[in-house]
């Protein structure tokens, strides 16, 4: 008997089960529309161990997501760095960074200033992921002996990162809130995946050769995953 709450999520393309647990623990199981109910359940029964690890893990460890206000002097973070906003009457409607602060043109017309003053960080923070990440690859792909075919930056809602078996890397523009360290180990863990297409102990072992102390840097970022946000 499945003893946890879950919504489940059936798409026709699905191939695999999968699971995941968002910080509030709200688990969500998705599958084929073919795969039937028993089979979901006897899945659920395999992961319930996993399942209570997380859950006990987000209540003790995660820190809470405060979402931002768009204040003056409201903290932002940069690189693992929190620089303070500056709002101004002039200077164009987007974001600055200069003289570690960050400043911003309000414009009084704004009607929905949170959706105004979001877009307009995520446009500065995607540029800005954009130049250090791709300065990270091109350090770790001599070492790893590997290369990309294309890099993007998006919003993603469940995932730092992917890799494409086309060499196509996809990175959270949320990182480049995250500290270099974890930069770092986000760019390796995606780069190590043009080599293994999976997360078995030969892709980990790849990670561990470049990086010691990946797992000091993976826990980091599963405690701290909800500040990185606006």
């Amino acid at each position: 008997m499945v003893e946890f709450e879950y919504t489940l999520i059936r798409k026709s393309r699905l191939k695999n089960l999968s699971i995941t647990i968002s910080s509030e623990n709200k688990i969500v199981v998705k599958a084929s529309k073919f795969v039937p109910e028993k089979t979901i359940k006897a899945f659920l029964k395999n992961k319930a161990e996993w399942i209570k690890k997380k859950i006990s893990f987000n209540e003790k460890f995660l820190k809470p997501y405060i979402p931002k206000k768009f204040v003056e002097g409201e903290n932002f973070l940069y690189q693992g760095e929190k620089y303070p906003l500056v709002l101004q009457r002039i200077g164009g409607s987007r974001v600055v960074f200069r003289d570690n602060t960050f400043f911003f043109g309000v414009f009084s017309k704004c009607k929905d200033r949170k959706r105004y003053f979001t877009l307009k960080f995520i446009e500065w923070y995607k540029i800005a992921a954009y130049r250090k990440i791709l300065d990270r690859i091109c350090f770790y792909e001599s070492i790893l002996r590997v290369s990309i075919s294309d890099l993007r930056i998006k919003t993603l809602k469940r995932t730092w990162g992917s890799c494409s078996k086309s060499g196509v890397v996809s990175f959270s523009w949320k990182i480049i809130m995250a500290p270099l360290e974890i930069i770092d180990y986000l760019v390796v863990h995606e780069l190590c995946h043009l080599i293994h297409h999976d997360h078995s102990i030969r892709f980990w072992g790849k990670v561990e050769m470049v990086l010691p102390d990946y797992k000091k840097r993976k826990k980091w970022l599963a405690i701290r995953e909800n500040q990185l946000n606006l």
